[in-house]
């Protein structure tokens, strides 16, 4: 089983592309069939193998750009769904990093300011955005996020709505009562809004760490995916971390075959140990 993550769709046209082409060899799978082999042992009839399509963070183009493409085809996806943004107009905090940092920052810089502040614990993430944000002469950064009816569409076309924690900290940079706290809170606002897949989660950019997986447990999670650019193979699968390929909707279809096929991963592994 093979399973992918896309962000925000910049490319629609070659998203259709990939698309396309992957449904020519694989069959597309949600998230009971990843389910159903972890933890019932289920195996598919098919001889082809499963391909999963997931999406982190509910980019409002994943409703506006992929649905479509994949309505069309009868192709069932997950959204991984940040509970605090929906229905809301606020952005993504990695993205209030950049814009209110300061001017003379070059794009390098802000760029690398992002992941410097994911290592940091996560109430000093949160004070550094608030300084940023008092001391920036900058309007307010704002962005439209879907809401739960634009979800609540997904999930009837056979879409699974699922956890991705409640403003996107990164797990592992949070105490223990914080994890719970979100994990919880994003499940609780999933159920209370019709969506069923509270039980389903994606660690925000793939941390997790022995506590963060006990925390999932506590709080009744079933499966948790990770963001490590991996094929998903059973003889390393655990349902509290599964593995999943990075995708990007500006792959060639050559590059979508080497990253589905994990030699891209294989790849970048060897460009990592030569310290390239």
């Amino acid at each position: 089983m093979r399973i992918i993550t896309y962000h925000d769709i910049t490319n629609p046209a070659r998203f259709a592309e990939q698309i396309a082409y992957l449904n020519e060899r694989y069959d597309f799978v949600g998230l009971p069939s990843v389910r159903d082999g972890l933890l019932k042992g289920i195996t598919p009839a098919s001889d082809r193998e499963q391909l999963v399509i997931t999406f982190d963070d509910a980019y409002p183009s994943v409703y506006t750009e992929a649905f479509p493409v994949l309505k069309q085809l009868g192709i069932p996806a997950t959204v991984f769904v940040i509970s605090g943004l929906v229905g809301t107009e606020e952005p993504y905090w990695w993205e209030e990093i950049p814009y209110y940092a300061p001017s003379k920052w070059t794009a390098a810089e802000r760029k690398a300011k992002v992941w410097e502040v994911k290592k940091w614990p996560d109430e000093k993430r949160l004070q550094y955005i608030q300084e940023l944000k008092k001391n920036s002469p900058l309007p307010r950064l704002t962005r439209k996020q879907l809401g739960w009816p634009e979800l609540l569409e997904l999930q009837q076309a056979g879409w699974t709505i699922a956890n991705h924690t409640h403003t996107h900290p990164m797990m592992d940079r949070c105490s223990t009562e914080e994890m719970a706290r979100q994990v919880g809170r994003c499940r609780k606002m999933l159920d209370d809004n019709g969506c069923r897949g509270g039980r389903w989660f994606a660690y925000p950019n793939g941390n997790a760490s022995l506590e963060a997986e006990r925390i999932l447990r506590q709080e009744g999670i079933e499966l948790a995916f990770m963001f490590d650019h991996k094929v998903s193979r059973p003889e390393t699968r655990t349902p509290l971390r599964v593995s999943r390929l990075s995708m990007d909707s500006e792959a060639s279809v050559l590059k979508t075959w080497l990253i589905v096929s994990g030699l891209h991963s294989e790849y970048m592994k060897l460009r990592r140990s030569v310290g390239l």
